[in-house]
């Protein structure tokens, strides 16, 4: 064997030895499994309590989930899939409460207490470099990267089901001012009075799968036309027109509550309904006024 060929041997054997190396990494400890905040499994958690200045308590009964405080109203499935999922976080340093004070992370006063069932997370300020959150969860202290706390101080009405149908029920009947549809029991629609050109199915449709944009307190006292949904579920909805344009907002009285909807959506749901209507009573109010008006010149030869 020449030289050139011994040091092209010893140069192969040094480069698998570093390959060797780099893969195994001698004296590597073996990969440890993530710490999560709360291992619990939330598929069984049926209450959640959100504590700060205005609490939030929403509740799971018969299978669906209910905001019950500070206002009564379907909750949004959404906002308790984000809350649950805080549990999931990883705790990425974890220290002993047993010496620790509570006010030099926050937790005298703390952000937001989440009660899930009978477990506590007690949520404190943020390290001032990583700026990842403190949270106290029985004895232990951890330190998670913060992408959560916008979910615990939301407002009330950001947690109500912004669906204006549940996803659960079906529409049997939709009433509008001077049209309604019913659905019967052949699967059939009918429509009384009958209108032309008017697809009953892509109306009722629209109202199956409409979303709210923004939910809001309202005043029940408000007045507007009644749209009334009769649902599968035996439950008989009604909904308050207090405004068409720009946006369409539509008052439920019996939650105190205002949907407000995008320009689209009001077309798609009182476009065909109200928009004839109120295009015919206005072009009388033309002609009325127009001929009450003494002032008014006959047309010109001109």
């Amino acid at each position: 064997m020449s030289p050139r060929s011994g040091r092209n041997l010893l140069l192969l054997i040094l480069i698998v030895a570093l390959a060797l190396v780099a893969q195994f990494r001698p004296g590597k400890p073996k990969d440890v499994p993530p710490v999560w905040l709360l291992d619990i499994d939330t598929s069984s958690i049926d209450r959640i309590e959100l504590l700060r200045p205005d609490a939030i308590l929403l509740e799971r009964k018969a299978g669906t989930w209910l905001l019950t405080a500070p206002i009564e109203a379907p909750a949004n499935p959404l906002r308790i899939e984000q809350l649950l999922d805080i549990t999931k976080s990883k705790s990425e340093v974890q220290y002993s409460m047993k010496d620790l004070k509570r006010a030099p992370f926050g937790l005298d006063k703390p952000l937001a207490i989440l009660k899930l069932n009978d477990h506590v997370m007690m949520f404190g300020g943020t390290d001032p470099l990583s700026f990842r959150r403190y949270v106290e969860i029985g004895e232990t202290l951890h330190l998670v990267s913060d992408g959560f706390s916008h979910h615990l101080t939301a407002q009330a009405t950001d947690y109500v089901q912004k669906k204006l149908v549940a996803d659960e029920v079906r529409i049997k009947s939709l009433t509008l001012p001077g049209l309604k549809i019913e659905q019967t029991a052949e699967g059939s629609l009918l429509v009384s009075p009958p209108r032309s050109g008017l697809d009953a199915k892509e109306l009722l449709s629209a109202w199956q799968s409409a979303r709210a944009i923004e939910v809001q307190r309202g005043d029940p006292k408000m007045l507007g036309e009644t749209i009334r949904l009769e649902l599968s579920s035996g439950v008989t909805t009604e909904f308050v027109v207090v405004q068409k344009s720009p946006e369409l907002v539509l008052l439920r009285r019996d939650l105190g509550l205002t949907f407000l909807m995008t320009p689209e959506t009001s077309k798609d749901l009182l476009g065909v309904s109200l928009s004839s209507k109120e295009e015919s009573s206005e072009a009388v109010g033309d002609i009325d006024h127009q001929a009450l008006d003494p002032s008014a010149q006959p047309p010109s030869d001109d």
